[in-house]
């Protein structure tokens, strides 16, 4: 028995009890993410960034700068939920692991909050002259 992180309630399984259930875990619990497809996709796509650029987070714009990471996952352009198709590989990109987090869970704070966010074309606009920049 453990005593919920929320109230503090008893609780027999995990570190919250059954009121208090985890929002987040959107990634490796999301039934595409788990797909044998999304799997292959992403190995892929991580493997032809690394290849064209390095072990290198093109960023996001100015609140997040290009970096360096060995830590690279796959992010949906335009997510799931917003009719995103799961396995186009013209809806992905890659980030590093804590940006796609960040992003993922601002996304689901947002929505719970009853807020749509969209990527600016500002935004992407920037990604795109940052990624010339690193190309040279």
């Amino acid at each position: 028995m453990r005593l919920c992180s929320v109230c503090g309630d008893l609780t027999s399984v995990g570190s919250r009890c059954a009121l208090h259930p985890r929002t987040s875990g959107i990634g490796a619990n999301h039934a595409v993410h788990t797909d044998p497809r999304w799997t292959a996709l992403s190995q892929r796509m991580i493997a032809r960034h690394v290849g064209q650029f390095g072990y290198v987070c093109l960023g996001d714009g100015p609140e997040h700068a290009t970096h360096p990471s060995r830590d690279l996952t796959l992010d949906h352009v335009l997510a799931l939920e917003d009719g995103g198709a799961p396995f186009d590989a013209a809806n992905t990109r890659v980030l590093c692991r804590s940006w796609n987090s960040t992003l993922g869970a601002r996304l689901v704070n947002a929505r719970r909050m009853g807020h749509v966010m969209r990527r600016s074309p500002l935004v992407l606009d920037e990604r795109a002259q940052i990624r010339a920049r690193f190309l040279g």
